[in-house]
């Protein structure tokens, strides 16, 4: 007869890595679990859903599965809290709310039920925002926000108003950042919508994200040139081939987001000029200060701006950043600033040194300007990339 214990009991296990989990259990074991285990311990039936914590009492990991009990040769399985595709989900969900009460502030009390959905958000968001009238913000509430979701495929967001747009960008280095578009016709700007950001690397190559271009054809991409306007001046260059990394997404999300795309006429003319990239195995150092440019949104889930912006922001070292995000790989550059940082429609652009090496590819990120997620860049620099780039376009 089984008898299930009517105390609370704990114990303490130890992380096992996800390479040796997967040398267990084999491909089911992804960047989205977290193993752990120890001799005799390990949760067992009618613990799935508990918390693994750390002894601070963070949580990390959500019971999920294994082999038996305890089994030596299988730890325990977690559902990992920080993967973003779980945290994040887990930010954006949205519930119901439902009463009776004031339709609007100070208004008139509502004559039947009415219901809204919304979207938790962090306890930390919302005391930022009832910091003026006191620390009112406990474990005993819960926080709410209509629509809070993930997803920056993608400059420059930046809430302090330090948003500049410079024409000087073009006249002293025309090479800065190319916007993207994709065709719905032979007149891409009348018809076309911009889509990402690019920089040009060579006579008729160009540099982007992978996550740009992965479904488009080479006759829906094309790039505009020499000017700082979307709709205003500049050349047109027309797509006939795209390469998409080979290790694009592997191991994990976003990882080698990167993309090289040939042109049918020479970019350089009219002034333009190819960015100088990182050199094989070069990197950037944290705190180390970068530039990055773009056409994007100006505020997360806002419109886009016609005229290039740029902004400095400052590099964050990969083990920081892990801690943000949990999937950031040697292929990964981070970086950020309060109130600055790319967004919607910057994805593709450069991100470079203050005298424009470029180091980084606008790749991904938590919302815009997030004070905990800094932006994430694919890493020109890591031998994975940087080699690549020189095998296919021989630079």
């Amino acid at each position: 007869m089984i008898r299930k214990l009517t105390n609370l009991q704990w114990a303490e296990v130890g992380v096992v890595s996800r390479a040796a989990c997967q040398s267990a259990y084999g491909s089911i074991i992804t960047a989205s679990m977290l193993c752990a285990a120890h001799p005799g311990r390990d949760a067992c039936q009618g613990d799935s859903g508990g918390p693994l914590t750390t002894l601070g009492h963070v949580q990390h990991g959500v019971v999920s599965f294994g082999h038996q009990c305890a089994h030596p040769n299988f730890p325990g399985v977690y559902a990992r809290v920080g993967a973003p595709v779980i945290r994040s989900w887990i930010n954006s969900t949205h519930i119901l709310i439902s009463g009776w009460g004031y339709t609007q502030w100070q208004g008139s009390l509502s004559p039947a039920v009415t219901y809204a959905e919304v979207g938790v958000i962090s306890r930390i968001s919302c005391q930022s925002a009832y910091v003026k009238i006191g620390n009112v913000v406990t474990d005993r509430y819960v926080l709410l926000i209509p629509d809070a979701t993930f997803a920056k495929t993608g400059i420059m967001c930046d809430s302090s108003g330090l948003l500049y747009a410079h024409h000087s960008v073009i006249a002293t280095n025309p090479v800065v950042c190319f916007p993207v578009f994709r065709n719905n016709s032979n007149h891409p700007r009348a018809y076309s919508q911009h889509i990402c950001g690019a920089s040009v690397i060579a006579d008729r190559w160009a540099l982007t994200a992978a996550h740009c271009v992965q479904y488009a054809s080479s006759d829906e991409i094309s790039f505009l040139g020499g000017t700082a306007y979307l709709y205003d001046g500049g050349v047109t260059f027309q797509a006939d081939e795209i390469y998409i990394h080979p290790e694009y997404y592997i191991p994990s999300d976003y990882n080698n987001d990167v993309a090289v795309v040939h042109v049918t006429s020479s970019f350089i003319v009219n002034g333009i000029q190819a960015v100088a990239l990182a050199v094989s195995g070069g990197d950037m150092d944290n705190g180390d200060r970068a530039l990055i440019k773009g056409w994007g949104a100006t505020s997360y889930q806002g419109p886009s701006t016609t005229e290039l912006r740029w902004a400095e922001v400052n590099v964050i070292s990969r083990e920081i950043c892990d801690f943000a995000y949990g999937s950031i790989t040697d292929s990964m550059l981070c970086a950020a600033f309060p109130g600055r940082d790319a967004c919607q429609g910057d994805s593709g652009g450069p991100l470079t040194t203050v005298d424009h090496v470029q180091h980084g590819i606008v790749s991904f990120g938590y919302g815009c300007a997030d004070s905990l997620f800094p932006g994430v860049y694919a890493r020109v620099g890591a031998p994975i990339i940087r080699d690549w780039i020189n095998n296919v376009t021989g630079v």
